[in-house]
């Protein structure tokens, strides 16, 4: 269930009130999935001029992930946006039902470096299928989107992911375990 910007906003006042704290992360997997939202979200922030510095997660193919929106998303007092860029192999994308494209992962990057946000790559390893070849393109995404923070992970089918159904699919998981 979606919150209003100024329902959060009010959350947000509270907590600089109450705590003084000087900056937060936004615990939403895909804070920008609705431009709209995210739009009014900044403009009451500016408005209210909360003077504090925020880190939110999105997809890299989010449509709100534009130049002008993050550009006010900046002024709005985003300092780092952490993206889910996965694999660097479009193969293992497909595989995986991402939804996304390479260039995707890379034009999101560029933008963000261009306005002044950093970025953080969630980057994993292990996927069904993978070959050194496709590990290979992933570190060298790695290397061209110039993250100013990775993280990188194992695959672990994780229960109503695409992953834990291909594994459930083909017989590599154990009874009660994953």
């Amino acid at each position: 269930r979606s919150r209003s910007p100024a329902n959060i906003l009010d959350e947000i006042e509270e907590l600089i009130s109450k705590y003084n704290i000087k900056a937060l992360k936004i615990m939403e997997d895909i804070f920008t999935l609705n431009p709209k939202w995210v739009e009014e979200f900044c403009d009451k922030m500016i408005k209210r001029k909360l003077n504090i510095k925020w880190q939110c997660g999105s997809r890299v193919d989010s449509p709100a992930i534009t130049l002008k929106m993050l550009k006010k998303m900046k002024k709005a007092g985003l300092i780092q946006i952490e993206f889910g860029v996965e694999s660097g192999s479009q193969k293992i994308l497909d595989i995986i039902k991402k939804g996304i494209k390479v260039e995707d992962t890379i034009k999101a990057f560029d933008l963000c470096r261009k306005v002044g946000i950093r970025t953080m790559a969630d980057i994993i390893i292990g996927h069904p299928y993978e070959t050194h070849e496709d590990i290979e393109k992933t570190r060298q995404l790695a290397r061209r989107i110039k993250a100013d923070y990775a993280e990188f992970y194992i695959a672990i089918p994780i229960p109503g992911t695409e992953l834990y159904k291909m594994a459930e699919k083909n017989g590599w998981l154990r009874k009660g375990k994953l």
